[in-house]
């Protein structure tokens, strides 16, 4: 079989995918393969978009307007796409102290995940920059190791954000799998059996800021207010309904898939089967 020039790691939140992923990483190193790996916020991701503008013509010369100090600096954080500007301000406002709490604001209101695009606009600003990833990737001689981006943050935008139905969401992900079939992709999926301890797991792992983010965003808007969810157990519930879109688009993908129980945590079994799957 042709091999894979694209690792892709799913799962819910805590399910394990950035130490699966550093794991896979491991076993290229030590295979001397050229390789690539990006994990969740990683802002130089070459297909997704983690704090990213999205921007028309005039909307981005309203925005040189609104703040004519910071002109220079946003240029030199801009890409032009389709006659739009892709504007990469997580970045900016990492590597520039003195850009102030107005400008945040203001931008983020563009964010391809967060602002207030149309579904349409939304799906089509990721379908490019995907499209644009897979004719660089087709040449390199790079294995590329990508977490979370194929399946979580596409799926979390169309179900929390858009309350899309769960038709529109397979289509997308479909269209979205035959975008990058050239690269023979393969996904790993960690499946996990009790969604609330493994939620209870993430958030203890992480801060307390992002346990409150998240919980807002899935159950302040789209799928999660239509539904009623609210606090913990409504992100609970809501994680659940992703997991079963997650698992109905696995089985109509044109390329290969890998589920494997990681409820566990034994690192040790999990490493072994995946090593076996890909032939690592």
């Amino acid at each position: 079989m042709r091999e894979t020039k694209l690792i892709i790691v799913e799962g819910i939140w805590g399910s394990g995918k950035t130490t699966t992923a550093q794991n896979i990483q491991k076993k290229l190193l030590n295979r001397g393969k050229n390789h690539e790996l990006f994990v969740e916020g990683n802002l130089k991701h070459p297909a997704d978009f983690d704090g990213v503008a999205y921007l028309s013509g005039n909307e981005y010369r309203e925005l040189t307007k609104l703040f004519p100090n910071y002109v220079r600096v946003i240029g030199k954080y801009t890409e032009e796409e389709g006659g739009y500007q892709l504007v990469h301000y997580k970045k900016l406002l990492q590597e520039n102290n003195e850009v102030n709490q107005e400008f945040t604001s203001y931008i983020s209101q563009f964010d391809v995940y967060d602002g207030n695009l149309s579904m349409e606009t939304h799906i089509h600003v990721v379908l490019s920059q995907w499209r644009k990833f897979v004719e660089n990737a087709k040449v390199s001689d790079n294995i590329w190791i990508f977490e979370c981006c194929f399946l979580q943050n596409p799926l979390t935008a169309m179900l929390a954000k858009y309350n899309a139905t769960d038709d529109t969401i397979k289509n997308y992900i479909q269209t979205l799998a035959k975008t990058i079939e050239p690269l023979n992709p393969t996904v790993i999926y960690l499946y996990q059996t009790n969604i609330n301890e493994t939620f209870d797991k993430a958030c203890q792992e992480r801060s307390l800021e992002w346990v409150d983010g998240v919980t807002h965003y899935v159950t302040s808007q789209g799928y999660g207010k239509a539904a009623g969810l609210a606090g913990k157990s409504g992100t609970v519930a809501w994680l659940e309904k992703r997991k079963q879109l997650e698992l109905e688009v696995l089985t109509v993908l044109p390329f290969e898939s890998f589920i494997i129980e990681t409820s566990d945590q034994n690192w040790s079994r999990i490493d072994i089967g995946i090593e076996q799957f890909l032939s690592l």
